[in-house]
Order: structure tokens, then sequence, then C-alpha cells
């Protein structure tokens, strides 16, 4: 693992705009953005280890964005991806060419290609603990290229990886011939400054939208504060993959809540609409009951003792 240093830091980077969607990274996110810039302008392979959440895909997608000539595509991993559902990928982003040598496979609609795979770990490994996708992927980055009716290489394609890096059920040990061949960086959870100023961010932007809008009139710091701490209250209430549930609340639900507020008309109650979407993000995704009771209770309190208003109070 990369050690990062506070020289590495860009604090300027905190805010950005992406193809027209604007986002905000954590400190550990800027760190690993340093990386992985440097790597994707050589063309070498890399990994990013972090939480569900965290802004791994962002870092990515911030990373080429200086390059107009690379595309990105995404490949899903699961428990059953085989070898041949990542041979399809290539030949359907690329195109087959003919070169000295032999046959090669360059990118189909670009100058060149990263192929970002999520989740590698989650493909399901046999009795020895070995993969054939991974093995596949491995052979790719060492001799560049793979064997389909005599051996075809690739050019102009660069791979990047992500994982959660948790060891439970579902997720296996990559081996370390494949991750000898990567660059690897971590990514952490963000901090209760990294939300805090996160949230704080992305609320000014939607008040510029808002110029006369009671939403504007608001005291954005003191909001932020609230639904940091809210936030944070919900997560250590139910903890990531809490008993058979599906839902995960990170960096992504709480931004979401921060973003989907511009769907609502904010003229008049604004933070009902708050506690609206508070309630849609946190509850929705919850089976039980009695969890969704607990959610409500803590958004109730929280938006009560702060601002008087309740969950009831919304119309």
């Amino acid at each position: 693992f990369h050690v990062t240093s506070p020289v590495c830091r860009e604090d300027s980077l905190v805010h950005h705009n992406i193809k027209g969607k604007s986002f905000s990274l954590a400190s550990s996110a800027i760190d690993a953005l340093y990386y992985a810039r440097e790597w994707v302008a050589r063309g070498d392979p890399f990994l990013l280890v972090g939480p569900q959440g965290c802004g791994k895909e962002t870092v990515i997608d911030y990373a080429c964005s200086g390059d107009r000539g690379l595309e990105l595509s995404t490949f899903h991993c699961d428990k059953f991806t085989q070898p041949s559902d990542l041979l399809k990928h290539i030949k359907r982003k690329c195109v087959l060419d003919s070169a000295f040598g032999g046959q090669v496979y360059r990118p189909r609609a670009s100058s060149k290609l990263i192929i970002v795979v999520k989740d590698v770990d989650l493909i399901k490994t046999d009795e020895y603990d070995t993969c054939s996708t991974v093995s596949l992927l491995q052979f790719i980055l060492k001799y560049g290229g793979f064997h389909s009716n005599g051996f075809v290489r690739v050019e102009r394609i660069l791979f990047a990886f992500t994982i959660n890096g948790t060891f439970v059920p579902g997720r296996h040990l990559l081996c370390k011939r494949f991750t000898s061949l990567l660059h690897i960086t971590a990514m952490d959870c963000p901090t209760g400054d990294d939300l805090l100023r996160i949230c704080l961010d992305l609320l000014k932007k939607l008040s510029i939208r808002l110029p006369l809008s009671d939403f504007r009139a608001l005291d954005q710091c003191k909001l932020a504060t609230v639904m940091k701490e809210t936030f944070e209250e919900i997560c250590n209430t139910f903890p990531n993959r809490l008993h058979g549930e599906s839902c995960l609340f990170s960096l992504r639900t709480f931004c979401s809540w921060v973003r989907n507020l511009e769907h609502y008309n904010l003229d008049s109650n604004p933070l009902d609409c708050v506690l609206h979407e508070g309630l849609r993000l946190f509850c929705d995704p919850l089976r039980e009951g009695n969890r969704r009771k607990q959610v409500q209770s803590i958004l109730d309190t929280s938006f009560k003792k702060n601002y008087g208003r309740s969950i009831l109070d919304i119309k």
C-alpha cells in the first residue's frame, strides 16, 4: 500500500464538476485521487480499496476526466462471474485488428479505454481458493493479451479494480500473484469533519440555484451540523449489513440526502422537505417496522430539538 503524505493533499480539490455532475471529496479520497491520476496518465493498472459508498468510482471518474480521448467502461462482478463474461465485455468495447505479430484488440470508439472491474473480490473461488476470472486478468496484465484461437494482444486498454477490503462472507482474498501486478491505495470512511464540509458545500451549491426560496434563508452551517449528527446517529444505530438487511448507509446516502432536495419545492417549509427525504432514504430500505420506527425517532428528535419541527408536521 502507498503511504499517503500531507504533501500529496490538494485541498483545492474539495468540490468538482464532471459531466455536469457536482460532487465533493473526503480527505482520504483526495489522497487516492493524487495517485490514481498518475497511474491513469502512465497507463498502469491499479486497485482501490475502500468501504462501499466511500467514493472509489468518483475518484476514478475524476482521474480519467482530464483525458478526452479516454473512454470509461465498468464491468460489474458477482460470485457467478466467469472469464467468458470478461472476454465478452472486452470484445464489445474493442475491435479486433490485424497487426504485426498477430491480432490485437484496440478500443472501438476512443484512443484509450479504461475498464473498471468492480468488486473483483466477490467472484467465487474453487476448492483450491483459485479464481479463473482473476487468473485471466492476471494473464492479461502480465503478458498483454489472452488466448482465443491463438494469442491475441490488447493495446491501449487500462484496467482499474475496486474491492471492499472487508473480510466478510461472500468476499474473497485476491491472490498475491495478481495484486503484485497492481498499484494499490486505500480509502477510509469519511470523518465527521469530512461529512460536515461536504454537506455544507452541497448546501451552498443548492442555495445558489434557489435565490428566492426560504431554503436560502436557513442557517446552512446549523443545518449541515444537524444533518451530519443525525446521519452519524443513524449509522451508529444500524451497523452495515444488519441481519439480512440489504441496505447500507454510506457517504453516497448522505450526499443523496442533500442532492435530492433539488427535486422538492423549497419555496416554503424547506425543513419538511429535508425530513421527508431523510425518511425516504433511511426508512424505505429497512424491512422491519421496529427499525423504521427507530429511524423516525432519530430524525424526529433531532429536528424537533434544533428546529421545533416534527415528522408529524410534514404535509
